[in-house]
C-alpha cells in the first residue's frame, strides 16, 4: 500500500470504499460538489466525519453482521491515509478515526482486529499520548469505562 496524497483522498475513497459514491450523492449539493472537487483547501476533518466515518465505517462496526468487502476497503483507505507524512493528514485521523473507536468497547475490538500496521501504530500512539494508555488496545480495552 502506497501513501495516498492529499489531492488524491476523494479518489481513492471512492475506489477503495464500496459505498462511495452512494454516500457522496446523498450529501447536501454544496458539500458533495466542494468534495467532489477536492483541493488543498478541503477540510479533511469535515471529509472524514461526513462521508467515511459516520455514514460508512462506523455502521458497520456496530453491525451485527458487517460487510466484509466494506470494511477491507475502509480500512485500507485508513492505511493509505496512516502512511502520509502530511501532519495535517494525521491529526485528521487521530481525531475523525482513531478516536471514534473508543466510542465502545465492541467498536475498538473491531477496528483493532482489522487495521493494518502503520494504522495500528497510529491508534495505539493516540491511546499513549492522548489517554496514557502505554499497553495499547488491550489495556484500554481492560481499563476504560465502557459505559
Amino acid at each position: 500500500m502506497e501513501p495516498i496524497p492529499f489531492s488524491e483522498i476523494v479518489g481513492e475513497f471512492l475506489r477503495l470504499v464500496p459505498k462511495g459514491s452512494e454516500v457522496l450523492r446523498e450529501l447536501p449539493d454544496e458539500v458533495r460538489s466542494e468534495f467532489e472537487q477536492w483541493s488543498t483547501g478541503v477540510d479533511l476533518y469535515d471529509f472524514l466525519s461526513r462521508a467515511f466515518m459516520r455514514p460508512v465505517l462506523l455502521p458497520e462496526l456496530f453491525a451485527d453482521h458487517p460487510d466484509d468487502e466494506l470494511l477491507k476497503g475502509s480500512f485500507a483507505f485508513i492505511e493509505g491515509l496512516a502512511l502520509s507524512e502530511d501532519e495535517y493528514v494525521q491529526g485528521a485521523l487521530n481525531f475523525e478515526v482513531y478516536d471514534q473507536f473508543l466510542r465502545g468497547k465492541r467498536i475498538l475490538g473491531r477496528a483493532d482486529s482489522l487495521l493494518r500496521p502503520v494504522a495500528r501504530e497510529g491508534l495505539n500512539s493516540l491511546l499513549a499520548n492522548t489517554y496514557g494508555v502505554w499497553g495499547g488496545v488491550d489495556e484500554a480495552l481492560a481499563t476504560f469505562n465502557w459505559d
